[in-house]
């Protein structure tokens, strides 16, 4: 195709310098035959004749110094058009061969990450057919997810999540990462399997491994609109699958923030009154004197159940992991948190 190019391009610039110089010529012929045939060449011996001679021979000269002013001018178009034709065939080689280059690199990227995930997927199992230690399938999980294998990591931490074989903190750092992920099924992924699987990731001294960023607001905001409705649920249950009593009063002082900026500041409706049904909840834990700073400023419990009045009479949606109704347990943890509340 390039050589093709340069031939036609060769064959277009040589016809055009071969016609713009024999039209030159052909002008200068034509023009010196008129002054010949006016006789302006012919000398008769006087002064007159030798002036009108002298001026015709002058008129020439200046004629032939233009004609080669011109076809110097011809000629150097000709070498620009061919330098330009030049460099347009040296950028496409380089274009083709770059491309060529990026798409062999591709392919063998490709083809390395496919057989590093067939021997990842291979650790699973040892060669007499039993399974692997835990801490391996974690770093199998973690190998998955650097190959970009995120749907793959994400299969495989579920099923061992129900089987108890990966720890928590190899879970919520896969969610976090696979929540962060430009992918939105991805996301949504990661948001259903973090909600789904939330008790597992409750840990013994009242805290919890979960997501970064479900309780960072920006990075709530980020998700798209199909996760977020399902992450708000997410950090609810987190909440809600564990009595006041039991939590890390600093931790669930977080957690409780992010759903009263999810409350305030999402723009979607569905998202904003589940956070507000939940917010009004989880406030009965504390007295109504208490003052909370939380973001938008300084308010007493007193106040925000005031403002909460329309949500606490609404109900939540939809059931837990366990199939139990999401709106009766959180009413039970509501009564549960009056009855023991502290603060």
């Amino acid at each position: 195709m390039v050589e093709n190019m340069k031939s036609n391009f060769q064959y277009s610039n040589s016809n055009l310098l071969s016609h713009a110089v024999l039209g030159v010529v052909f002008v200068f012929a034509i023009f010196a035959w008129i002054l010949w045939r006016l006789g302006l060449f012919s000398f008769s011996g006087t002064q007159q004749s030798a002036n009108i001679v002298a001026a015709s021979i002058s008129l020439v000269g200046g004629l032939i110094g233009s004609l080669v002013t011109i076809i110097g001018i011809i000629l150097k178009h000709s070498l620009d058009l061919r330098s330009f034709a030049l460099k347009m065939e040296t950028e496409t080689r380089e274009k083709i061969e770059s491309d060529r280059n990026n798409r062999l690199a591709d392919e063998a990227e490709k083809r390395l990450n496919s057989e590093a995930t067939i021997q990842a997927l291979g650790l699973l199992s040892t060669n007499s057919g039993q399974e692997t230690s835990d801490i391996q399938k974690a770093g199998i999980i973690l190998i998955l997810s650097h190959l970009g294998k995120m749907d793959i990591a994400l299969s495989l931490s579920d099923k061992m999540l129900t089987e108890k074989t990966l720890d928590a903190g190899t879970a919520t750092w896969l969610f976090n990462k696979a929540l962060t992920s430009h992918d939105h099924d991805i996301q949504q992924q990661a948001a259903i399997l973090t909600d789904y699987h939330i008790l597992k990731l409750l840990a013994d001294n009242g805290g919890a491994e979960f997501p970064a960023i479900l309780v960072d607001p920006v990075g709530f905001t980020s998700l798209n609109l199909d996760t977020q409705r399902v992450a708000v649920f997410a950090i609810i249950d987190l909440l809600m699958l564990r009595s006041y009593s039991e939590w890390k009063p600093d931790d669930f002082l977080i957690v409780l923030k992010q759903i009263h900026y999810i409350w305030k500041n999402d723009s979607d409706d569905k998202v904003k009154t589940n956070a507000g049904i939940a917010l009004s909840m989880f406030i009965q834990a504390y007295k109504p004197e208490k003052t909370i700073d939380w973001d938008s400023g300084s308010q007493s419990i007193s106040e925000l159940t005031k403002e909460l009045a329309d949500y606490a009479e609404q109900s939540l949606h939809g059931e837990l992991f366990d199939r139990r109704s999401r709106s009766l347990v959180i009413e039970e943890w509501a009564k549960e948190a009056r009855r023991t509340r502290v603060d």
